[in-house]
């Protein structure tokens, strides 16, 4: 089918010829521009009529009956077996109205689309619009909405208005208002373009050159790695201490017992690293995120992304508990409970955060968001409904297993993260106070002094090593737990002179080391009479049997216990001990040792307690050319005897050193470590006065100056202000007797009285008066002129016109100390030259 040509073009077209020619049409046509385009099937021609040659026309408007389609710009396609009419508007324009005819199921040149109102073309139209058009929205401002064109919306341009958004591949970017393209563009990229660019074309670039400021919206690429159950309200407390012995009869040892977790030999709990002592602890479960990412909605580390914004963030957990009251963990109770938990935009609700994620420049829309959840799914400890208060039955293992999974909108969730707690749980504090502590006490105890020896000074002895012994019992250590310590039980002592061990009978300490008993014939049965074996658990109602040797020794080093009145110490602490199941040491026991007691080691009972004195018989710290006396022995003391008023150490009779008691005369001093004593007298010590109607006693002591150069004078100090040798007062006087001035020299010989500074003969002739002379034979005194005393030091000149000389040929002399009465004792003596 086609068109019909007439041949005749002169004449005006028929009504019929037009019809006819209308109704041949093929349904196929195209607008490009003004040019309408129809095409012939039947002869496979087409026909293109330029709608500018109709008259008055200058531009185009497309409707669909009477629905405004389009302007005639671009290319239209229409469906239909006909255009109906062509219908001008007057010099504006040209209608086409495509509302007549059609074919295949459309309406005019457009198909209609079987279940809705829209129309479509598979062709080409061209629009040349006549009348123009004003846009429909003319506001400008705050009130401009996405429909809006903006300014100009009153201005006549428009050739073809759609109400509605157009989607379309490209279109070209058009002419110009103000300057056209390729002017005053030169050196740009601009320049490239001209009013036939398309538009995609232009905005591509643009967006190129914009693109590194305008970022797109970005997610949080961290996701939920991981669960993370968080403890509360949690408590550690320790075991009750001790350990399980044998035979066990207190009920809340007997029930731990039984359920495994108090072993005989073992500590209660053994081997449970963590006890929790609170009922009141539980968990509680967070999110933890995964992977790295440089967006997120805040600094939180631990959010995750959540899709878009507006998902609804959901949170499925699921948990189980379970409870075991024994050491084996066979579970004795059980529970399990699922929860759902969700939220929906930006903020915090049962635990559950989201957090929208903006962009870097506002007028970029947000698009995504993150999350987190914490302190969800609260789970607390679960035993079938025992009391807590039960302090023994809710002891056992607590476990809880949790599985949280997430999803964000309609995705899908994500795997299921776990966490298992198991826990050991016992209200320690409770227990260790129902668990009773031991009752420890002394069964029996005895001591017995064994050996001594001793030494002699001045006729009295002195202790210098000694042994004693111990034994004893006690009871209770192992009820109803013991310690475990190598110290369960044992005797002590504090003395450094006094050495502790064991003898053949047993010893003096009880090891429980390791829970069992280490030291044999120690522990014994209730009867005593059984001895247990080492290695092995003791029983409940076991007796420990300590024995102990104990050694005293005074050493060599000068230690003792002489004051200058009485004694010092005279006694050392004995002690027995012992641990309760806690490891705490009482003393059960204290015993006073008595060095020497009185009466013991075949010495009298009158004498007391001896003293002890650490240095060998015989020993002196001193020396014959010394210049002091210390009292610590006796070898340069001579006896009050003629032979001494040589004035020469070596012509005099020595002072017996060697062991032996009560050998002072009626005329000596006591010398006692440290001091020169009045015997009997208030310093005095275990010796009585050999002679109490002998008032004056004296001590003679030889010294020997060791040089050839002659000396001018000496001092001498003896601690105290002395008495003249001639005085019958109590006190302390003191005479000196030079080599040179002795019986070998001079006759009779001659003595010196430090005291009297302006005094030179005095007497010339002493007889034996035990007074000031207490000697057989008599004795001149001489006194000290041109001496002084400063303090309690005499300066006494050296008068060798009165025998006086101390050189190379003369250099010994004796000191000798009288006391009358009860004088405070002389400690030592020194002297000096000059």
């Amino acid at each position: 089918m086609g068109i019909i040509l007439r041949l005749n073009k002169g004449s005006e077209l028929t009504f019929a010829e037009v019809d006819g020619n209308f109704q041949s049409l093929f349904y196929s046509a195209s607008i490009v521009g003004t040019e309408l385009t129809f095409y012939y099937p039947s002869s496979s021609l087409s026909q293109s009529v330029d709608l500018r040659n109709l008259p008055g026309f200058s531009g185009s408007a497309i409707y669909n009956g009477n629905t405004f389609v389009g302007d005639g710009i671009g290319t239209f396609y229409f469906t239909g077996s006909a255009i109906q009419s062509i219908t001008t508007t007057g010099s504006n324009g040209v209608l086409i109205d495509l509302a007549g005819g059609g074919g295949g199921g459309g309406s005019g040149i457009f198909q209609q689309s079987a279940s809705s109102d829209v129309y479509y073309t598979t062709y080409s139209l061209q629009v040349t619009g006549s009348t123009i058009q004003q846009s429909p929205f003319t506001t400008i401002g705050d009130n401009i909405t996405a429909s809006d064109d903006g300014t100009g919306g009153g201005v006549d341009k428009y050739a073809v208005v759609v109400s509605e958004s157009v989607w379309h591949y490209t279109d070209n970017v058009g002419v110009p208002t103000s300057k056209a393209w390729k002017t005053d563009l030169d050196g740009s990229y601009f320049n490239n373009f001209d009013q036939n660019t398309d538009t995609a074309e232009i905005l591509r670039f643009i967006a190129g050159l914009l693109s590194s400021s305008a970022p797109a919206a970005s997610p949080n690429t961290k996701y939920y790695d991981a669960l993370n159950g968080t403890r509360y309200a949690s408590t550690e407390g320790t075991a009750p201490a001790g350990v399980v012995p044998q035979s066990i009869t207190d009920p809340y040892v007997v029930y731990l017992n039984g359920k495994g977790f108090a072993d005989t030999g073992d500590t209660i709990f053994s081997g449970i690293s963590t006890i929790y002592n609170s009922s009141g602890m539980y968990w509680n479960y967070r999110s933890v995120a995964g992977g790295s990412t440089t967006i997120s909605s805040s600094n939180d580390t631990e959010l995750f992304g959540l899709g878009d914004q507006g998902d609804t963030f959901y949170v499925s957990g699921s948990q189980s508990w379970s409870f075991a009251d024994n050491a084996a963990k066979t579970e004795t109770a059980n529970s399990s409970s699922e929860d759902l938990l969700s939220r929906t935009g930006e903020g915090t609700s049962d635990g559950l955060t989201i957090g929208y994620i903006g962009t870097i420049d506002p007028l970029i829309p947000a698009q995504y968001q993150d999350g987190k959840f914490v302190s969800t799914f609260q789970a607390n400890l679960y035993n079938g409904g025992i009391s807590f208060t039960n302090y023994t039955e809710s002891v056992g293992w607590y476990t809880v297993s949790s599985s949280v999974a997430v999803a964000s909108g309609s995705s899908n969730y994500s795997d299921f993260k776990e966490d298992h707690k198991e826990i050991f749980y016992a209200n320690t504090t409770q227990l260790d106070s129902l668990i009773p502590t031991n009752t420890r006490a002394i069964g029996y105890f005895g001591t017995a002094s064994l050996t001594a020896t001793s030494r002699s000074l001045s006729g009295a002895p002195y202790l210098r090593t000694a042994t004693y012994t111990a034994s004893g019992s006690i009871t209770g250590v192992f009820d109803p737990l013991f310690a475990d310590s190598t110290t369960c039980a044992r005797f002590t002592e504090s003395d450094p002179l006094v050495t502790l061990g064991g003898n053949a009978y047993g010893t003096y300490v009880l090891s429980t080391n390791g829970g069992t008993i280490q030291t044999a014939n120690v522990v014994y049965d209730s009867t005593g009479t059984t001895v247990r074996a080492t290695s092995t658990v003791p029983y409940e109602t076991d007796l420990i049997k300590l024995t102990g040797s104990l050694t005293f020794n005074a050493g060599t080093s000068g230690a003792d216990n002489i004051n200058q009145t009485g004694l010092g110490t005279t006694s050392f602490s004995f002690l027995t001990k012992a641990r309760n199941r806690n490891s705490s040491e009482a003393t059960l026991r204290t015993d006073s040792f008595d060095y020497h007691k009185a009466g013991t080691f075949n010495q009298t009972l009158a004498s007391g307690s001896m003293a002890y004195y650490g240095r060998a018989q015989g020993y002196d710290g001193g020396s014959l050319t010394g210049t002091s006396e210390a009292f610590s022995g006796e070898s340069y003391r001579l006896q009050i005897t003629d032979n001494a008023l040589t004035g020469s150490y070596s012509d005099g009779d020595a002072f017996v050193t060697t062991y032996v008691v009560n050998n002072l005369g009626a005329k000596d001093l006591q010398v006692k470590p440290g001091y020169l004593v009045y015997p009997e007298g208030t310093y005095g010590y275990w010796i009585t006065d050999p002679s109490p109607s002998q008032l004056y006693k004296y001590y003679a002591r030889g010294f020997q100056r060791n040089s050839a150069t002659g000396a001018t004078s000496m001092t001498i100090n003896v601690g105290a202000t002395l008495n003249a040798w001639e005085s019958t007062s109590d006190g302390v006087a003191v005479a000196l007797l030079y080599n040179s001035s002795g019986i070998d020299v001079y006759n009779p010989p001659r003595i010196y009285d430090p005291t009297q500074l302006t005094s030179n003969l005095i007497s010339g002739s002493m007889a034996n008066d035990n007074v000031k002379n207490p000697f057989s034979i008599p004795i001149a005194l001489y006194g000290n002129t041109g001496g002084s005393l400063n303090g309690t030091t005499y300066t006494v000149p050296l008068r060798s016109a009165d025998g006086m000389v101390l050189d190379g040929t003369y250099q010994d002399f004796i000191v000798i100390i009288r006391y009358k009465g009860d004088p405070t004792p002389v400690s030592s003596i020194s002297i000096t030259y000059s």
